[in-house]
């Protein structure tokens, strides 16, 4: 199986891998939330999102039914600061790394351990952890408190404060790197 193609335009380019077991698909959009770039990926397979510099953008994995929910996981990025966000909510492990050093997010799979109370499933039976968001709701809380207590915060967005949080706590990365290698792994 060949690599997928490239989407998105700019010098800057994140080189995602598919380490699901199912086929997956990878949005990109701008500041408004606007679809820029999409890509399709076969289990395994690679494919390579592009960016301008100084664009403020993000990923997300749709669900099975190809819809993007505001509960995904999100890849965020702007001027070489990179991070990863379970705030809304975890349907997909992200990790980012450029092989120099830099590395932020997780390959942890831990949705299967999560209580059904704080999941939900897409139409194939993927789970997505409820996020802690704004905190509003019991389900928010205990999924903020599960993926806090499982992944920590220092490599991921689980809390809209984190980035106050002192050094080696706080999720906020950046890289002069114009080149990442991503994978979205199970959640």
């Amino acid at each position: 199986m060949g690599d997928a193609a490239t989407a998105g335009s700019g010098p800057y380019s994140l080189n995602i891998t598919n380490a699901q077991d199912h086929a997956i698909k990878i949005g990109q959009f701008d500041k408004n939330e606007k679809l820029v770039g999409e890509l399709s990926l076969e289990p395994g397979q690679k494919g390579t999102m592009k960016y301008e510099a100084d664009t403020t953008g993000l990923l997300k994995q749709a669900d099975a039914d190809g819809n993007y929910k505001p509960d995904a996981s999100r890849l965020e990025f702007y001027n070489g600061f990179i991070n990863t966000s379970d705030i809304d909510g975890r349907n997909a492990a992200i990790h980012a790394s450029d092989g120099k050093g830099f590395e932020v997010g997780d390959k942890q799979s831990i949705a299967d351990k999560a209580p059904d109370s704080i999941t939900s499933l897409d139409s194939a039976g993927n789970k997505t952890i409820a996020g802690w968001y704004d905190g509003s709701t019991d389900k928010m809380k205990q999924g903020g408190d599960f993926l806090t207590n499982e992944l920590g915060t220092g490599m991921t967005y689980q809390h809209p404060n984190d980035d106050t949080l002192g050094q080696g706590s706080n999720p906020m990365r950046h890289t002069d790197s114009m080149s990442l290698d991503v994978v979205f792994g199970k959640a």
